[in-house]
């Protein structure tokens, strides 16, 4: 790929993924493993809101939702029909190596990720018996000693939507650190409760 490009640019190198999709950290180009890593960086650029978005995102991925939960989710094809109870869904979602157990409680958003890494095909070796098609895991990043720094977000938009995100990280000592974040949102739903006088997205 860099020998197709100009000359300036094909000086350039690419920096190198590294990612723990077999529990151990390694380059992403030497993991023997389909694999899809996308930075957090990327995930703000692309404007990933939450695990819906990075399943539409990403490729050989496919998701279907029409409230708080993914209720369909095909890796490769492989399909599961998972409505938030009952068995288990054929990916395995995790957050920073936990398994989230259903598809539904995986619905979260997106703030303050250092990474997410899809591995699409039967991962059970590797996750167990939850990652039949494939496997998701969202890393979050982590408190760090070399300096103080942290970010904020806010966004507004049509409905009354407002969210705000935002971390902080301060280095106690050259061993010590401590990380914080938080996230917040919240918009008008779509229908007038009249008995309330509230918007909402429920009939009831």
């Amino acid at each position: 790929m860099a020998s197709a490009l100009p000359g300036p640019a094909a000086a350039q190198m690419l920096e190198e993924v590294i990612v723990t999709a077999t529990k151990r950290s390694e380059s992403v180009m030497d993991v023997p493993l389909a694999i899809t890593a996308i930075s957090g960086r990327m995930i703000q650029a692309a404007n990933l809101d939450n695990v819906k978005d990075l399943i539409a995102f990403t490729p050989g991925v496919t998701g279907n939702s029409k409230d708080s939960f993914i209720d369909v989710v095909s890796v490769r094809g492989i399909i599961t029909n998972d409505f938030g109870v009952g068995g288990d869904p054929s990916i395995g979602l995790y957050k920073n190596g936990l398994y989230q157990g259903r598809n539904g409680s995986a619905v979260t958003s997106l703030y303050d990720i250092e990474r997410a890494e899809v591995l699409r095909g039967p991962q059970g070796f590797l996750f167990g018996r939850g990652a039949i098609s494939g496997a998701m895991n969202i890393i979050t990043n982590t408190p760090n000693t070399e300096s103080l720094g942290g970010y904020a977000e806010v966004d507004v938009a049509e409905r009354d939507h407002l969210m705000g995100e935002g971390a902080v990280n301060v280095p106690v000592t050259d061993q010590i650190a401590f990380r914080v974040a938080a996230y917040h949102s919240e918009e008008d739903g779509y229908i007038k409760n009249r008995y309330q006088g509230l918007q909402s997205n429920k009939y009831g």
